[in-house]
């Protein structure tokens, strides 16, 4: 190792230790300030932990209405008649979240905020080809104050998980692990939503047929251990328990959706319209028809993690269900383009910056309400995406 080598390797190093223990003192205050318990028992990670704390104790009851309340207020030491934030994933997702039971609430919510912290670092690293430089260190500075990595390590939420099953699947269909790919995709079944993902990164695997196997494989696998956890009645009661949740008395509000759910909200078509489905589903299948055509049409052209961070959007302008946090996805595009600068025309270089600044300001628009207004966006760079 060259001196300048291990320089580079210190400088990393310290330059993340600061950053960490930063972020460590962030998040002890916040905890300890008691002007914040509102914001930490009405976070979703409330839900994530009293999901687990029914698991282990009354598994069958995991999607009943009353037990998630009773369990929540017990938790959280909140008022049940306040309401609740519904727990909306698979068993397997409050399985993860056991260890936190056996932990007093704030400090378990201070870990899940630290945990969170360290899968970003994580993220970067692989995003960044498994070599952190101070550049990293200072882009890891920057994506803590991206709006959508904020609202994750406050809610506690998973979508950083997502984040690095596209990194595998990116991975995998770049070392034309197809097979692999096919299980990874599987595994978005922890947010059921985002198994919209599949069909589109079939048509840009290299082996289909793999890819296929795999995904299926995963899938009966999921569903399996889902059914054990809860019962066989799984797949029935959750999907009736996911579309009776979708409601702002358990924490999702339409209008806060980052996806064409709140274009609709805004013309005043919500769940409560009979319609509702058959106008929501009826819209997501054309652009999804047309998508679909664009990436077929330049499926030859496409590098893999280009196909990807287009994919990625357009699932984020068209999914029933996207809040701000699962806008931490956009960070594959993100290292995209800022891996794009290197050797590009200053026309180029231009129009990589102007999408960067899009990326990075358009969730700060949910501050205004105007969450309708980033699902136009979204869905009209993941078009351009394709072909830039």
């Amino acid at each position: 190792m060259s001196n300048k080598d291990a320089i580079e390797k210190v400088s990393v190093i310290t330059g993340l230790v600061i950053l960490y223990c930063l972020l460590l003192f962030v998040i002890i205050n916040w905890v300890a300030n008691p002007r914040n318990n509102d914001l930490i028992i009405n976070s979703d990670f409330s839900a994530f932990i009293s999901g687990a704390a029914i698991l282990k104790d009354r598994p069958t009851d995991l999607y009943n209405k009353l037990t998630q309340t009773q369990y929540q207020a017990n938790i959280t030491h909140s008022n049940p008649n306040e309401g609740y934030l519904a727990f909306r994933n698979p068993p397997i997702v409050a399985l993860m979240y056991v260890p936190f039971t056996f932990i007093p609430y704030k400090i378990a919510y201070g870990i899940s905020m630290f945990v969170n912290a360290l899968l970003l670092l994580l993220a970067v690293y692989l995003l960044s080809d498994r070599k952190l430089t101070i550049n990293s260190v200072f882009l890891l500075a920057i994506l803590f104050m991206f709006v959508p990595v904020v609202a994750l390590i406050d809610n506690g939420q998973i979508s950083f998980l997502l984040l690095l099953i596209f990194i595998g699947i990116i991975k995998s269909i770049k070392d034309k692990k197809d097979f692999t790919a096919g299980l990874l995709t599987g595994i978005l079944f922890i947010k059921i939503q985002y198994l919209l993902a599949f069909p589109l990164i079939f048509l840009i695997s290299k082996s289909k047929k793999s890819y296929t196997l795999g995904f299926i494989i995963s899938c009966i696998a999921n569903i399996a251990i889902n059914m054990l956890l809860y019962k066989s009645s799984f797949i029935s009661d959750y999907l009736k328990f996911l579309f009776f949740s979708e409601n702002i008395n358990l924490g999702t509000e339409s209008k806060e959706n980052v996806s064409i759910v709140s274009l609709f909200a805004k013309a005043g078509i919500n769940n409560t319209n009979p319609h509702y489905l058959l106008y929501i589903l009826g819209t997501i299948l054309i652009l999804f028809g047309i998508f679909a055509f664009k990436i077929v049409k330049a499926e030859k052209s496409l590098q893999i993690q280009k196909a990807i961070s287009a994919i990625i959007l357009f699932i984020t302008s068209v999914n029933i269900h996207v809040m701000a946090a699962d806008l931490v996805l956009q960070i594959i595009p993100i290292m995209f383009l800022i891996k794009s600068l290197d050797g590009a025309t200053k026309d180029r270089k231009l129009r990589i910056y102007f999408l960067l600044a899009i990326l990075l300001l358009t969730p700060i628009l949910g501050f205004f309400k105007l969450q309708w207004v980033g699902s136009i966006i979204y869905v009209l760079i993941a078009f351009y995406f394709i072909n830039f």
